[in-house]
């Protein structure tokens, strides 16, 4: 929000508080977490709504719904026709070196340096208030050495790969509402991680940042379905529009773009099942990464026009351990963070 945005009003937090709880009419609003995101998503959404009012107008169904295709599409197949553009060669030596125990902080950094654009986004990035370093970081060996390696590598796969989604969706698909969403999910899911004391913070930044690739997939290859899935926006969780319809959903759909760019392991699972947790075999990133979704959903609300936030898995929340007043310093300083990560990583003020 501006700093200069007007105060909430009372009118702006009733208007809150409706659309919110319209949004989260498939949670126990009872639950701790839940009245908690609640309680702070009306109080952010009441000030975006006294910023941008006419984003926020009642929303209008649509009174002729589209026909949805009869024929469920092959899920392997399908990902098999995207066309995806390659992971630049950076990407490759990066993962090379990163993977070699040999290599010393200096090898990485020259990796890093063959894409100058590359090392003066790193570099905002560990400048910014994502790390909030009392000191300016001004070379990428230093940066290195500071953030650790597997860290900076997660962070330069991550701006490769949006580089490479970005030529995914269609002309009317919102890519900065997407973009929004996603790096304040992989904000959340850092400082998730890093509560819960899980190594590597960085990568479930990237398993945040990349896990709705899916949707950009299914829009650019199935628009006749992808406009029946819209019209259901208002009506259904879409994941859950997405299994009736197709036989499966962007998240599962997602995790297989993700493979055929052989992003690890650990990312494209903690992606692909992120809705439904409880079916990970290794399920502690999925956790985290259905716990940032859900609070970015909350926080994070664009407009009027915003499906469902999709269900909370109780069982995911009990495993984590954690308790709401814990997420008090992981949803301070949220929107700041987000802004300016979406600036650096997509060019958007």
């Amino acid at each position: 929000m501006p700093e200069n945005a007007p105060a909430a009003v009372p009118q702006t937090m009733e208007q809150a508080e409706q659309l919110l709880k319209s949004l989260l009419r498939q949670h126990d609003l009872k639950h701790p977490l839940t009245a908690m995101l609640l309680e702070a998503g009306i109080n952010a959404l009441s000030r975006e709504i006294a910023v941008r009012p006419k984003d926020f107008r009642p929303r209008e169904d649509n009174l002729g719904q589209p026909a949805v295709p009869q024929e469920k599409p092959d899920m392997k197949g399908l990902a098999e026709s995207v066309s995806l553009p390659a992971l630049p060669e950076v990407a490759v030596q990066l993962e090379r070196v990163t993977l070699d125990p040999r290599s010393s902080a200096q090898d990485v950094a020259e990796v890093i340096g063959l894409d100058p654009s590359l090392s003066t986004i790193l570099l905002h990035i560990v400048n910014s208030a994502f790390y909030s370093f009392p000191t300016k970081i001004d070379s990428i060996p230093r940066a290195v050495s500071v953030v650790g390696t597997s860290q900076l590598h997660a962070l330069a796969l991550g701006r490769m790969v949006l580089n490479m989604a970005n030529e995914l969706p269609p002309k009317h698909f919102n890519m900065d509402v997407y973009w929004e969403h996603c790096v304040a999910t992989g904000v959340i899911s850092r400082e998730l991680a890093t509560l819960c004391g899980l190594p590597g913070p960085e990568r479930h930044f990237l398993a945040g940042l990349l896990h709705d690739i899916g949707k950009l997939a299914l829009a650019k290859s199935l628009p006749h379905h992808a406009e029946a899935l819209n019209a259901m926006l208002h009506h259904s969780v879409p994941h859950i529009a997405e299994e009736a319809i197709l036989g499966f959903n962007h998240a599962r759909f997602g995790a297989m773009i993700l493979r055929k760019w052989d992003i690890p392991y650990q990312i494209v699972e903690a992606v692909a099942h992120h809705h439904h947790p409880e079916e990970a075999q290794h399920p502690e990133g999925a956790r985290i990464l259905h716990l940032a979704d859900i609070i970015a959903r909350t926080l994070v609300i664009p407009s009027a026009d915003v499906p469902l936030i999709p269900p909370l898995s109780q069982g995911a929340w009990s495993a984590l351990g954690l308790e709401p007043q814990q997420l008090a310093g992981v949803l301070g300083g949220l929107e700041s963070k987000m802004r300016e990560l979406v600036k650096i990583l997509v060019g958007k003020d």
